[in-house]
């Protein structure tokens, strides 16, 4: 195989190339030169040689931040490249890298086992481009580098970020990724690799040494992702582990369950992992199994189902009953089930294994939730204690909840804890306490204003936020929560959060215009025109025209509307706004085709935004044109998938076709997104009418012959 930039090794006959090297540049020489010191420092147990081996495509984005977080620990960095065609290959190189290609074939081992190839070490170190090693623990990873012969391998704590920066949102799983290399020493398995000798494991403290993962910033394309490319590889594995080795087809018959979207499916596959596994008590993938199985039958709704399970894997696998994870689901289908007492029971045991573990109860391939055995644990324990009426241990473990709760912006567990206790009881149980020193001036004042909105006194959380932020940003917030409370026909709210803005800058034109339209509405008068005119000739900022154009739409002065979208499109920054505006208005009058054109031409000046998409959409199934609005309402969820809305357009936009089985899985897809909204369940009830409707014989087909 031939490196390049690095030497020539024998083996692969044609070297594949991710780009062509026309014009040789090795200006990354000379970065390799500036990080040598680095690398050459004196480094604990340096007798001991450590190989740095990754597998990677196209992760210019990550790389570097996983390679500069290694080097100066370990000896040699091997880079085996499936196939880049970004700036990947130079970075590893700018990194002292030996880069090695190999062409992409569907098996991971393959590439794993080529990278180990080529290591000189007598250790090995595997990291994805998305991981690093924290600054507290690198100078530890050396002194795990112990001289043997045998093959021992550590157990490494891998903490996953399924959102950026959220301490909150932390998975940890234990996988092998520090091992000694022996001639025997490989990865098998073309998916979810396994190291081989698997024997002489020892699991790592996370205190001691762990790896930080980043790569769930986008968790739902990631895992779209994972699924499209990992679920034909874990199909292929079983038909050939199939007959012929039952250990592995359990494993993949587990980690085939592990990827799939239906309950129904995660309960077959979960069942069959464990069913064919021929040494249950002795194999880690199924305890975890068993924790799948709980989180399916919870999902599904089948809470006594679930329980059933739990018990069966108890008596099966009793270290299942050590293992908190499992523990805790099994607590929340019994909350689920209204068995809240048994349900204390299990949440306290998964505190006591938490805060007494032992590494060697660790499945060391599950994900495991920082928010079990600490804050979660005593959420759930919380809404079980308020479900018996028993106050005082819910505001204890609700008191508990907030101390534990590791971000320093605890506003979003408050909010939670209220809908569970009342709006008021743990801002003014609890507040003095926690803000003795442990919360900062900023996040007092976000709770309090929250705790204000909470009890409807929007003035005195305009009145606090005014004490730490600059006017401009009270007034813009102040603002939108106004235009919420009118939107929602709460003018009381609205009227105090008008004279609260009006408090702060006496001319605020928004303000003056909501109380007007308040005094309208109160007094059941018609809007002064040469008022609203006056309004009109006295705006002059974005602001002011989104005011006046939103204002005058509630007053129901079309003309005035426009004329105020009409000068907001001559801001740049809000001309797409503008013209949404200004195709409602056309649509209200009725030209439909001029606001069709209208929209159609903001799309084709901002095709990466949503809103024109969904608009025009509507249009199209008021007027009966489905196919059209069907390939509208699909691009909107291609841009933001998240919307229950879109996937409700669509299911109408199918409907309109006649397309019922098609549109009842976008409306499935709609309610997941929002269970509660009534015009999801209308348009079901109306599909299953139609259904019916289509299923009965007609006039002619019940004619005599």
């Amino acid at each position: 195989m031939q490196v390049y930039g690095a030497g020539t090794i024998e083996g692969m006959t044609k070297p594949v190339r991710t780009k062509p090297v026309a014009n040789k540049d090795y200006a990354y020489l000379l970065k390799d030169l500036e990080r040598a010191e680095v690398r050459n420092r004196e480094k604990l147990n340096p007798d001991q040689k450590l190989s740095l081996c990754m597998i990677v495509k196209n992760e210019e984005a990550y790389l570097a931040g996983a390679l500069a977080s290694a080097q100066g620990n370990v000896d040699e960095i091997i880079i085996v490249d499936t196939g880049s065609t970004d700036k990947t290959v130079e970075i590893a190189r700018e990194f002292g890298a030996r880069v090695f290609f190999r062409a992409w074939d569907d098996d991971f081992a393959a590439a794993r086992n080529e990278s180990l190839k080529h290591a000189t070490g007598q250790w090995v170190l595997i990291m994805d481009a998305d991981e690093r090693i924290p600054e507290g623990v690198m100078q530890n990873l050396r002194a795990l580098l112990i001289p043997t012969e045998q093959p021992l391998s550590y157990l490494t704590y891998i903490k996953n970020y399924m959102r950026e920066n959220d301490e909150s949102s932390i998975l940890g799983h234990y996988v092998a990724r520090l091992f000694r290399k022996t001639p025997e020493t490989r990865f098998f398995g073309a998916i979810h690799e396994q190291l081989y000798p698997n024997w002489g494991h020892v699991t790592i403290p996370e205190e001691s040494f762990h790896l930080v993962h980043l790569g769930y910033g986008d968790l739902k394309k990631k895992t779209a992702k994972i699924n499209t490319r990992n679920t034909p590889l874990i199909r292929k594995a079983l038909e050939e582990a199939k007959g012929k080795n039952q250990s592995l087809y359990s494993f993949y018959a587990y980690y085939m369950g592990s990827g799939m979207p239906n309950g129904k499916d995660v309960i077959h596959w979960m069942r069959e992992s464990i069913d064919t596994c021929p040494d249950p008590l002795n194999t880690p993938h199924v305890q975890v199994a068993y924790l799948e199985l709980l989180k399916a039958y919870y999902y599904s709704r089948d809470y006594a189902g679930g329980i059933e399970v739990a018990k069966e894997g108890s008596n099966q696998i009793p270290a299942l009953k050590r293992y908190p994870e499992f523990l805790e689901h099994y607590g929340v289908l019994l909350t689920a089930n209204k068995q809240f007492e048994e349900a204390l029971v299990q949440f306290a045991e998964v505190l006591s294994l938490v805060q007494n573990k032992s590494n060697e109860d660790q499945v060391f391939f599950s994900m495991q939730s920082s928010r079990i055995g600490s804050w979660g644990t005593l959420f759930n324990m919380m809404l079980a204690a308020n479900a018996i009426h028993d106050r005082e241990r819910a505001e204890e473990y609700a008191k508990l909840t907030l101390e534990s709760y590791p971000d320093q912006d605890k506003s979003p567990i408050i909010d939670r804890i209220d809908r569970v206790l009342g709006a008021s009881s743990i801002t003014e149980v609890f507040f003095d306490e926690l803000s003795e020193g442990s919360i900062s001036e900023a996040y007092q004042s976000k709770i309090l204003s929250n705790h204000y909105l909470k009890q409807e006194k929007p003035f005195e959380a305009i009145m606090l936020q005014s004490q730490l932020h600059d006017p401009e940003h009270v007034i813009r917030n102040g603002s939108l929560l106004a235009n919420q409370y009118m939107d929602h026909h709460r003018l009381d709210l609205a009227r105090k959060t008008f004279e609260g803005l009006l408090s702060l800058t006496e001319n605020n034109l928004n303000a003056r215009l909501g109380l007007y339209y308040i005094e309208c509405q109160e007094e059941e008068k018609q809007p002064d025109l040469q008022k609203i005119t006056a309004f009109l000739e006295e705006a002059q900022t974005v602001e002011d025209y989104v005011s006046l154009g939103r204002a005058t739409l509630r007053f129901g002065l079309i003309d005035h509307a426009q004329q105020s979208f009409e000068k907001l499109a001559t801001f740049e920054s809000h001309y797409y706004e503008s013209q949404l505006q200004l195709a409602l208005i056309e649509q209200e009058r009725g030209a439909i085709e001029a606001a069709m054109l209208r929209l159609r031409d903001v799309l084709s000046q901002h095709p990466e935004r949503v809103d024109a998409y969904v608009q025009l959409g509507n249009i199209l199934v008021m007027h009966g044109q489905f196919e059209q609005s069907e390939a509208l309402f699909n691009h909107a969820i291609t841009l933001e998938q998240g919307n229950w809305y879109y996937y409700y357009g669509l299911a109408l936009s199918l409907a309109g076709q006649e397309l019922f089985e098609k549109s009842e899985h976008a409306l499935a897809m709609s309610a997941r997104l929002s269970p509660n909204q009534g015009n999801i369940v209308n348009l079901y009830y109306l599909i299953q009418d139609a259904k019916q409707d289509q299923q009965l014989p007609s006039e002619d087909a019940q004619a005599p012959v």
